[in-house]
């Protein structure tokens, strides 16, 4: 018998604006609640993200949201900053760097899984 695993995962979203309504998904951030320190978390971030946020916003700031963005990556990948780094997103992102809320998916195959929200959404 298969069992399907419970997982959650965010989107990372750029907004120049909140007055435009214009935003791009530039990452997705899948990862296990029930065990963020030792379970499974997998970042995704979009291959031509970049140019899609300048199409966006011709005057955004990539190299402060390179940074940004390869911060996030870092820590996530590292368990003893992830739970950290998870709620510093959630809590403290609303500016131009937004974070959808959490949502939650059934998998087999977590890497299966963060294929399709790619797909989905990058």
């Amino acid at each position: 018998m298969t069992i399907s695993k419970k997982l959650a995962y965010l989107l990372l979203s750029y907004a120049p604006s909140p007055l435009s309504g214009k935003s791009v998904t530039i990452a997705v951030v899948l990862f296990d609640p029930a065990s963020v320190a030792t379970g499974l978390c997998r970042v995704h971030i979009g291959a031509h993200w970049k140019q899609r946020v300048l199409n966006v916003d011709p005057d955004a700031d990539i190299d402060t949201l390179e940074a940004l963005t390869s911060e996030i990556e870092y820590k996530l990948n590292l368990p003893a900053s992830r739970e950290m780094m998870l709620q510093v997103m959630e809590d403290s992102f609303s500016n131009a760097l937004r974070v959808s809320d959490r949502k939650e998916c059934l998998c087999l195959e977590p890497s299966q899984e963060l294929e399709r929200l790619v797909s989905l959404y990058l």
